[in-house]
């Protein structure tokens, strides 16, 4: 029979891989949808209601 869990060795100090200070962040999304001969392009702020467009509109 195997065990359900194995515990794996772990290193005692791991790096964390984060992006530099200094990075900027993005506080836009851009969005394109194409249906037969039309597109349409827009530029959505990163909130809850662009979340719940998304969701929606695309469908």
């Amino acid at each position: 029979m195997m065990p359900a869990f194995v515990q794996l060795p772990m290193p005692q100090h791991v790096q964390a891989a984060l992006p530099p200070a200094s990075a900027h962040v993005q506080d836009t999304i851009s969005v394109e949808i194409r249906r037969g001969s039309t597109a349409a392009q827009a530029e959505l702020p990163l909130d809850a209601r662009s979340a719940a467009w998304l969701r929606e509109v695309p469908g």
